[in-house]
């Protein structure tokens, strides 16, 4: 059915939050303002490649010349977010300044960014975390001479749980204490009951289990005029929902195929070299994904010229 072959560039959570109201909403939320709809500069930034590479969970705002880069996890937190931000945010700057700005003698005013990750998944995690930059850095320096600071908000079922053992009673006081973070943004809490109506009733791949999970959410009074306008997109975007886990499992794959393809004999070794240069993970990880020493892949990665990650 051709239902199911378009392509959806966007996840559900960017649709609703690049509509400059609602992400005005959730930027008062954050900072404890009110800055109106009618009175504020706002612009959205878009460039073609997301964070996540593979599938837009990213939203970037100008606000009155503040950069404002909103990201949805549902799946594990990486680590690595900082360093992804990184390179967004080069991307998002190399698109917004004027290459002749770049070689002028007075200083060229950019945007101050500001990084968030809103974690909606199932394991546990903090209430609010950050992710820093600096704890990448194979050196740790007194004076940092770059830093890049990520706000984790956990807005999940499992916000603030330490093991899976706690009570229901305390699970839910602790869901009830995250969204206190959010009790201005009435769209972000009507996201998250619509996400959970989708994690209780769809099935995966089942377009009728979406169909009536959007149903059951607008009973409940969650986005209604939303899911009513836009169902069917929304049920093809969740069909079409990025997972992390199951991204680097296929980025995995594709690296060792590489390597088997180039004609290397020692094809777990070429994937790990290809898993760092290419798509970005630490030579530690990619060590241990395939099984082999990391002194073995430094050398290798050493005769790349591939030295610092």
């Amino acid at each position: 059915m051709a239902l199911f072959n378009r392509t959806y560039k966007d996840s559900v959570f960017v649709d609703l939050f690049k509509r400059k109201e609602n992400f005005l909403s959730l930027y008062n939320s954050i900072h404890k303002t009110n800055l109106k709809l009618e009175d504020t500069q706002m612009e959205l930034k878009e460039i073609p490649q997301s964070v996540y590479k593979t599938f837009n969970n990213d939203v970037s705002m100008l606000v009155n010349g503040r950069l404002i880069v909103m990201v949805e996890h549902q799946s594990t937190i990486n680590e690595n977010m900082p360093l992804r931000f990184l390179e967004y945010l080069v991307k998002l700057y190399n698109a917004m300044i004027p290459s002749r700005a770049r070689y002028q003698n007075t200083i060229y005013k950019i945007p101050t960014p500001e990084f968030y990750v809103f974690y909606n998944g199932l394991k546990s995690y903090p209430l609010e975390t950050s992710l820093n930059l600096s704890d990448a850095f194979l050196e740790k320096l007194e004076c940092l001479p770059l830093e890049l600071k990520v706000k984790v908000f956990n807005i999940g079922p499992n916000a603030g749980k330490n093991n899976s053992t706690e009570s229901l009673s305390s699970d839910f006081m602790q869901i009830k204490s995250q969204l206190q973070n959010f009790q201005d943004c009435d769209i972000l809490k009507q996201y998250v009951g619509f996400v959970e109506c989708i994690r209780e009733l769809a099935v995966p791949n089942d377009f009728e289990s979406y169909r009536l999970a959007i149903e059951t959410a607008i009973s409940k009074g969650y986005l209604p005029e939303y899911l009513k306008t836009h169902s069917i997109e929304v049920v093809n975007m969740f069909l079409a929902e990025y997972d992390y886990d199951e991204d680097i499992a296929v980025k995995k794959e594709e690296a060792f195929n590489e390597g088997k393809e180039a004609g290397i004999q020692q094809s777990a070794l070429a994937g790990a070299v290809l898993l760092v240069t290419k798509y970005n993970q630490t030579p530690e990880t990619a060590a241990a994904d395939f099984g082999i020493s990391l002194n073995e892949l430094e050398e290798a990665l050493r005769k790349t010229g591939k030295t610092e990650i």
